[in-house]
């Protein structure tokens, strides 16, 4: 999901992260946090930039070290252009969990920022 975010392939993005909620069907936070996610993403598509922000802050008040949240909301932050906290937000989620999409992201911020 990361990777396709980053390359502003929203579609694609989503897809996978659809099935990742197939693979674990029982998951209604994940399942509702997609949607909502859903909803983020069209808004910075739309330029709506503090609504986006908005509720990735919601959700993210909810369950702050949520990997999956954090590195979404880290590359919303690379696709305004504010790499300095894109790089922040995605250093805490690879501070909690290592994956390949986050550290790939936190990477892509890092030579961005430069």
């Amino acid at each position: 999901m990361s990777v396709h975010l980053a390359n502003w392939d929203y579609d694609r993005s989503y897809q996978n992260a659809m099935i990742a909620v197939s693979m674990n069907p029982k998951d209604e936070r994940l399942k509702n946090n997609l949607e909502i996610i859903k909803q983020a993403i069209t808004y910075t598509q739309n330029g709506k930039i503090s609504e986006a922000k908005a509720i990735y802050d919601g959700l993210l008040a909810e369950n702050p070290d949520d990997v999956n949240l954090l590195s979404v909301y880290g590359l919303f932050y690379v696709n305004i252009g504010n790499y300095d906290k894109a790089c922040e937000i995605l250093r805490k989620a690879c501070g909690i969990k290592e994956s390949f999409g986050t550290v790939s992201a936190l990477g892509f911020a890092e030579y961005e920022r430069i």
